[in-house]
């Protein structure tokens, strides 16, 4: 094949859009062809095809007018060239390709190949050095969204990882990527600071360069980078206006547990009146627990009655309005027996709820607080949902009990009802502010750390105290190769690396906290393993007992949002065998779809 390249200028020379010939076929020919003016070898990008050839898109022939090509995917050879070239080419090349170049940072290669994700890093230092602001910009604001999560989730853990390479080559490698690293976010928290306060991973390149302590340039410039992102974090940062900071220290009109859950009318029938609030406290203790329990109960109160007052606000307005369901032509049938007392049969009109499914709907479900009224709710009778099948919702009737101190007489069976429901669901916030009302001062838990805010020194677990012994065998939890020195879990000294068990280094340090601390707060997007070091803290506590609990008198309390998450976490406390011997578990609560849990549940007799 003749080289069609041979007797024209070089392609570098001859400029963009210029392209003669058409060489086809041959990725390399002479070395002068494939190199910039100054030596180095031009970065190319090709099509990701899995064929034995690639197809470089400069040597093919088309209209100077003809659109640029685009390529399929980066392969790690286009990666690898594009970080070798310099900051204007690939701003050029990244912006005929972008969408192309983007896929890279959601490539499982950012995890599986450290050095493909180093060289990501050198790519983006290098874009920043470019003087293409606005695109540059662009761009990282969209690299470090959370659309490319997977490449932040492990950006992160190749810079925790750069502490621990031996080899001296690597390790000044690494400190090289590290300053690329501390560039980019300076360049970020001047043109893009919310991203370097949300998304790049700042706090984890200051520990990491703080570890290593090997170069003072480095550190210095990450000092700098720090005090830029904590400007940054209090320029962004909604300053409390003074009304706030006056109203945390306004005095009640009444006690909290004086005010009753139900609303009273004035409450709901006008927007003009505006309920007592204080704000949460975000920064600093609370005065006392008084003050702690009156700001919650009043908030959450606030919460359910909110949305009931704007739409029945709306509603009596002739608007449109959300956050109710109303139902007309309301009238009471008769007096219904339950076991709870009295309650009423209502009936209402179901010709605008045709297509409701009423096996599947939220609607009328038990425990939803129903308002009704006969005069544009300036008075308003309160009940709630007790009994509700679908076949008698088809035929628009419901039976209900009533709320607060009203009787019978209040409601007449001659009489014509308007009748709202709130979608926020009553019987959830019932037993919340029930509860609030209740908490005895004197034993109120974790009151150091709630109201107090004291979080300077976190003391063990109570069980772990007055003498007991805190070696606990962690063997197995750990997956340790070899039976190591006591491991004793308020003295983080004796631990193994985390690289020696089945752990990441977060993981670890979770795992820490919850066995040698009294409280500890475990927190991280899905998929990170909360479920999993959830499932080793039990499997760690149970293996252990016989040192925190040797009369087996404590039993372990587990609490999760749903019944889903509980089915699934006690499943997997089943699975964990201590001695040979499967855990018991009694299942508090309803709704179980867990086979394997139909046994454990507290309505079972052999419980």
């Amino acid at each position: 094949m003749t080289d069609n390249r041979r007797g024209r200028r070089r392609e570098d020379e001859a400029g963009p859009g210029r392209r003669g010939g058409n060489g086809r076929g041959n990725r390399h020919r002479s070395g002068g062809d494939d190199r910039r003016a100054d030596g180095q070898e031009r970065p190319r990008l090709e099509h990701g095809r899995r064929t034995s050839a690639h197809v470089d898109h400069r040597h093919h022939s088309r209209d100077a007018n003809s659109p640029r090509p685009t390529v399929a995917y980066l392969s790690w050879q286009d990666i690898a060239a594009l970080a070798d070239a310099n900051s204007s080419d690939i701003v050029k090349l990244i912006a005929t390709n972008e969408v192309t170049f983007l896929k890279a940072f959601d490539d499982k290669k950012c995890g599986g190949n450290p050095l493909f994700l180093k060289h990501l890093i050198k790519i983006l230092y290098k874009l920043v050095k470019s003087n293409e602001e606005e695109y540059k910009t662009r761009l990282l604001a969209r690299i470090f969204s959370p659309d490319y999560a997977l490449f932040n989730y492990h950006l992160t853990r190749i810079i925790q990882n750069m502490t621990i390479e031996a080899n001296t080559r690597i390790m000044s490698e690494n400190i090289q990527y590290l300053d690329y690293l501390v560039d980019i976010g300076v360049f970020i928290v001047e043109c893009i600071p919310t991203t370097a306060i949300h998304s790049f991973p700042h706090p984890t390149l200051k520990d990491t360069i703080d570890k290593l302590k090997s170069s003072q340039q480095l550190i210095k410039k990450m000092e700098e980078l720090s005090l830029r992102v904590s400007s940054a974090r209090d320029e962004l940062t909604p300053k409390k206006s003074v009304t706030d900071q006056a109203m945390a220290s306004v005095q009640p009109p009444e006690k909290f547990y004086d005010v009753d859950i139900l609303p009273q009318p004035n409450e709901i029938n006008s927007l003009q009146t505006k309920p007592f609030l204080r704000p949460n406290i975000v920064q600093g203790p609370y005065a006392d627990w008084e003050h702690y329990l009156d700001i919650q109960y009043r908030l959450l109160r606030e919460d359910f009655i909110g949305p009931l007052r704007s739409g029945i606000c709306s509603f009596y307005n002739r608007e449109r309005y959300s956050d109710i369901r109303v139902y007309e032509n309301v009238h009471v049938i008769e007096p219904v027996s339950l076991l709870s007392g009295l309650g009423l049969e209502l009936n209402f009109d179901i010709q605008q709820l045709q297509s409701v499914q009423w096996e599947h709907s939220k609607r009328l479900i038990y425990g939803s607080l129903l308002c009704l009224s006969n005069d544009d709710f300036h008075n308003i009778i309160f009940v709630s949902v007790v009994k509700r099948e679908p076949a008698m919702l088809k035929k628009g009737s419901v039976v209900v009990k009533f709320e607060g101190t009203l009787n019978n007489s209040v409601l007449n069976t001659e009489t014509e009802y308007v009748m709202v429901e709130s979608t926020a669901y009553f019987e959830a916030y019932r037993h919340i502010l029930e509860g609030l009302k209740k908490v005895n001062p004197t034993c109120m838990p974790f009151q150091n750390y709630i109201i107090s805010c004291n979080m300077q020194r976190i003391p063990p677990p109570c069980y772990m105290r007055a003498g007991v012994s805190p070696n606990f065998n962690l063997l197995g939890v750990l997956k340790l190769q070899s039976v190591p020195k006591p491991i004793s879990v308020v003295n983080l000294s004796t631990w193994p690396s985390w690289n020696l068990t089945c752990l990441d280094k977060s993981q670890l340090c979770a795992l820490q906290s919850a066995l040698g601390q009294e409280v500890s707060l475990i927190q991280g997007p899905p998929g990170t393993g909360k479920t999993f070091i959830g499932l080793k803290i039990v499997e760690a506590l149970l293996i252990n007992r016989l040192i925190w609990d040797p009369e087996k008198l404590s039993p372990i309390l587990v609490v999760c949002y749903t019944n889903h998450a509980l089915d699934q976490f006690l499943e997997g406390i089943k699975a964990t065998w201590v001695n040979g011997k499967e855990p018991t578990v009694v299942r508090i609560g309803g709704r179980c779809k867990s086979e394997k849990l139909k046994e454990c549940a507290l309505t079972n007799e052999q419980v």
